[in-house]
């Protein structure tokens, strides 16, 4: 076999490796913000998402569906924080103290059973502010929401699901609010908690929220293909030499 045909050989063989294991981040699902930064506007329709033990709170979810089997290790999320009480105190600051992320199968167009649940604290949670907007006549700072999860969960293609980003609190005002989204069916769900975090009261409510679901590779994943990528380098170097 001749050097030129090898070395094609050698690229196929190695195109096909990359191929299998994809070692970039994928988004897998996305609901685009419909604020704009820097200075987009609310609509009313960002939604409490807030709980804290001595007060309460409200939960907020959002569903999703899929179109193929994937894995999912880093969520996105856009809101921003509300002094509800005294408006002249905003803009306030972050207050979340831990956030607790959860994704629910579906229970006939509603959250249903917990599939998967992680408290992050905030300071391990990115938060990128983008800019401000106006809620009534108090402006306040939004704020991109990126957590890398220290496990990864799996969704199956064509099955509806509900992610929900609960900011814990030590008090549940200043507020936590996830702005809205676009790209599903125009509703989102609530739960009214109590302070000891049973569900008081359900709503349906309005407009989709902003979020995104990132796939990137496991650690694993660069592991295996360096071991494959050491095996097929060891055994094209003897096949070389054998057919000289």
């Amino acid at each position: 076999m001749d050097s030129m045909n090898r070395k094609l050989l050698f690229a196929c063989v190695l195109s096909t490796v990359f191929a299998s294991f994809p070692l970039a981040a994928s988004v897998v699902y996305q609901q685009n913000s419909t604020y704009v930064p820097p200075n987009g506007t609310d609509n009313n329709f960002a939604w409490t998402s807030a709980y804290s033990s001595v007060d309460g709170g409200v939960q907020t979810f959002d569903n999703f569906t899929v179109s193929k089997d994937s894995h999912v290790n880093v969520v996105q999320w856009i809101g921003y924080y509300r002094d509800a009480v005294n408006g002249s105190n905003n803009p306030v600051l972050p207050d979340t103290v831990t956030w607790d992320l959860s994704v629910y199968g579906d229970n006939s167009g509603v959250p249903g059973a917990s599939l998967y649940n992680v408290q992050e604290s905030a300071a391990s949670v990115k938060a990128d502010q983008l800019g401000t907007t106006v809620r009534g006549s108090n402006t306040v700072f939004v704020y991109e929401f990126t957590a890398t999860l220290p496990t990864a969960f799996s969704v199956a293609a064509n099955t509806t699901y509900w992610f929900s980003p609960l900011s814990v609190q030590s008090s549940v005002n200043p507020i936590f609010a996830w702005l809205d989204g676009t790209g599903a069916d125009n509703s989102s769900y609530q739960n009214l908690l109590n302070p000891d975090g049973t569900v008081a009261q359900s709503f349906v409510r309005s407009q989709d929220r902003a979020f995104t679901l990132i796939s990137t590779p496991e650690p694993a994943s660069f592991e295996l293909v360096g071991t494959f990528l050491l095996v097929i380098a060891t055994r094209f170097r003897k096949f070389v030499v054998g057919a000289r």
